[in-house]
């Protein structure tokens, strides 16, 4: 990061799917919405998150983040 970079602190708490699938509040981030988490279990260790940050000027951002669990 340099002093150019703008930081977003988000806490989310999705609800795990019996697919592994999970699901994020719909109020708050609904699917196709200006700020939208789509998250899956890969494996028992592994986890899955893709989510579109709205730029507020009619374009997005899109990241993935992929979370490994520490032994």
């Amino acid at each position: 990061m340099n002093g150019n970079d703008t930081v977003f602190t988000m806490t989310v708490t999705p609800i795990l799917e019996n697919d592994g699938t999970l699901t994020f509040p719909r109020e708050e981030y609904p699917s196709g919405g200006h700020n939208m988490f789509e998250g899956r279990f890969l494996s028992l260790d592994t986890i899955k998150i893709d989510f579109t940050y709205s730029l507020g000027i009619g374009g997005y951002d899109k990241y993935q983040v992929v979370g490994i669990r520490k032994q």
